[in-house]
């Protein structure tokens, strides 16, 4: 169990984010614990003025109840990160099962909305 609980984490979490051309000095914005009604719409005119892409690690309670908001952000071309169901921190210190499941069912929703699964989750 434990192997198949790391595998999960270790293929699922950003840990490092390698450009294979060293010729390049790419920047990566990322956004988190979104959508907002407040501000990721002035994100996305932001980006879209500056011709730039970003990657929105998203909750997904918050991509359900904004379905525009959210589906603004795939339009665009953003990559979309998951970063949990609810943002409820103490997931990370009820076990590792616990943890599992939420990080699980927050992939589930958003592989459910994407019809793919995210760039990973952090």
């Amino acid at each position: 169990m434990m192997g198949v609980f790391s595998d999960f984490l270790l293929a699922k979490t950003i840990r490092r984010i390698d450009s294979s051309d060293s010729s390049l000095n790419p920047i990566y914005l990322t956004f988190d614990d979104g959508p907002t009604d407040h501000s990721t719409s002035m994100i996305l005119d932001l980006l879209d003025e500056e011709k730039v892409k970003a990657s929105f690690f998203c909750i997904a309670n918050k991509a359900l109840k904004t379905p525009s908001l959210f589906n603004e952000i795939v339009s665009a071309g953003h990559s979309i990160g998951n970063h949990s169901l609810d943002h409820t921190f103490h997931n990370f210190f009820l076990g590792k099962r616990k943890m599992f499941n939420w990080i699980n069912e927050s992939e589930q929703v958003f592989s459910k909305i994407l019809n793919e699964s995210t760039v990973g989750f952090r």
